[in-house]
């Protein structure tokens, strides 16, 4: 089945940087029964801008009607680092036109995580365990918002950084916070387009998503793990929004809010009880 994917470049990151992470989503796709075209518009200083962000994503849809899509396919939409910042708003615009979205070193913003989760486009969101720009801890929290949506999984792909979701010489800032990876570009790419592919494949009929799953599930040890320190802390951007600068906020009264950290008094057990042996103490 024919399908079209646009996929917009992060900040200072050509087009073109992405040919390979396109050409390894249409391999891993046609071993689904998926014909996709792929597409990434050009920018003055491959920086994206949302300002003309239809015009840019109509023109390669305009490519893929010339290259011999057929009208009706399948639309789907990704995006890089920035790119997923300005992508996502364009995609919530579209609506059921959209088929599906797949953030890459991004993330879903929070102004669509809290109060209530509220987007509607069908999106996987891939981190990176070594992005030193989208953090780990940073998909952790989507993924904390994003747990009980079936339509929206989360994952961390193992021992890549946020680079390799593109190709080539980091730009500068990249070069500078970007941590080391752990694996080749192949086979980051090659781990990037079996997840993206897969879920493609499910939106469109084709799969039941058993490769994303099995990520989703292998990615829960590190996920898991950052959201129950969170919880510890009792983090306002996890489970304790009403207190300062959470938003619940406005829930605190003359500086009293009705959240607590679980912290204190659990450090506080733990250390009365080895110090005083014999006694069982609890530490509210």
């Amino acid at each position: 089945k024919p399908a079209g994917l646009v996929l917009i470049s992060g900040a200072q990151i050509s087009n073109t940087a992405y040919n390979k992470t396109m050409v390894a989503l249409q391999e891993a796709a046609a071993q689904k029964g998926i014909s996709l075209y792929c597409g990434s518009p050009w920018y003055l200083g491959d920086t994206p801008q949302p300002v003309d962000l239809k015009q840019r994503v109509n023109n390669i849809h305009q490519e893929f009607t010339k290259a011999g899509l057929t009208d009706g396919s399948p639309q789907f939409y990704a995006a890089h680092s920035l790119g997923t910042v300005f992508l996502q708003d364009f995609v919530a615009s579209l609506g059921s036109e959209a088929a599906g979205q797949i953030l890459m070193g991004g993330f879903i913003l929070r102004k669509s995580l809290v109060p209530t989760f509220n987007y509607s486009v069908p999106t996987l969101t891939m981190g990176a365990e070594l992005d030193g720009l989208a953090r780990v801890t940073r998909i952790a929290e989507s993924a904390y918002h994003t747990k009980d949506e079936k339509n929206f999984p989360v994952v961390v792909l193992e021992g890549q950084n946020h680079m390799q979701f593109a190709s080539g010489d980091p730009p500068s800032n990249v070069r500078k916070h970007d941590l080391e990876a752990e694996v080749s570009e192949e086979a980051a790419h090659a781990k990037i387009a079996a997840v993206g592919a897969d879920f493609l494949a499910q939106r469109m009929g084709l799969s039941s998503g058993d490769v994303v799953a099995a990520q989703v599930s292998s990615s829960q040890d590190v996920l898991k793990a950052i959201a129950d320190a969170y919880e510890m802390e009792g983090s306002r951007r996890f489970n304790a929004p009403a207190q300062a600068g959470g938003p619940d906020e406005k829930s605190c009264v003359r500086g009293l809010c009705p959240t607590s950290s679980a912290w204190a008094p659990t450090a506080q057990q733990v250390i009365s009880q080895s110090a005083v042996p014999d006694y069982n103490l609890k530490v509210t």
